[in-house]
């Protein structure tokens, strides 16, 4: 077979398949801190920089995270490096495929506010324990959790927490009472998304702060 004249052979085709890591110095480039303003909203900036994140894409296409296992966050977009490196940039870019405490995206509006997460990561794959991590780590952080949005998979509800093995968590500084805790806390905040109309009047409040 004379492959030749296969499009998909083509240089570009062919980086658009290969999936790019960070290495150490891009991924602490990367690296946010969170800042909670006057009023209780949850600020994110690159930690090296001090610069704010930048607004999501179009307001509502939010922005790739990772939370790694000593705690760190980690928000990029995913639409630079396409064009930047080749490639293409998934969650396993910003950890180079190391494990992590959660994964998915954060949605940014004006002046790096973060106002939502969701747990959409195709090879990580959270569950409902990420959702309770991260909200007690909030929690410690002290931002107003009413103002921040957490968006759950298909599927996740206050009834997984019960059958849930909170013991298998080994975190120093998290422990199964307050995570199973921490799961009926925010499966049933008013912030807390899954499904159905929640979902669509989410979307509007993200077109809503596009405009804005």
């Amino acid at each position: 077979h004379h492959m030749k004249g296969d499009k998909s052979c083509s240089k570009k085709n062919f980086n658009r398949k290969q999936v790019y890591y960070f290495n150490d110095t891009e991924r602490l480039r990367h690296e946010v801190k969170w800042e909670i303003s006057d009023d209780g909203l949850v600020i994110v900036r690159y930690r090296q920089s001090g610069e704010l994140v930048p607004k999501s894409r179009g307001g509502s296409h939010p922005r790739l995270y990772m939370w790694d296992l000593n705690e760190s966050f980690y928000i990029a977009d995913d639409s630079l490096f396409g064009e930047r490196f080749g490639g293409s940039f998934k969650h396993t870019s910003i950890l180079a495929s190391m494990p992590a405490l959660s994964a998915g995206e954060i949605y940014i509006g004006e002046n790096g506010t973060a106002f939502g997460v969701n747990y959409v990561s195709g090879h990580y794959r959270p569950s409902i324990s990420q959702a309770a991590l991260m909200y007690q780590w909030c929690e410690n952080q002290g931002p107003n959790l009413t103002a921040f949005h957490w968006v759950g998979r298909q599927g996740w509800s206050t009834g997984n927490c019960g059958k849930y093995d909170w013991a298998g968590i080994k975190m120093p500084g998290y422990d199964a009472k307050s995570l199973n805790r921490m799961c009926h806390e925010v499966t049933t905040c008013p912030t807390w998304i899954r499904s159905g109309k929640a979902v669509r009047l989410f979307n509007k409040h993200l077109k809503l702060i596009a405009a804005g």
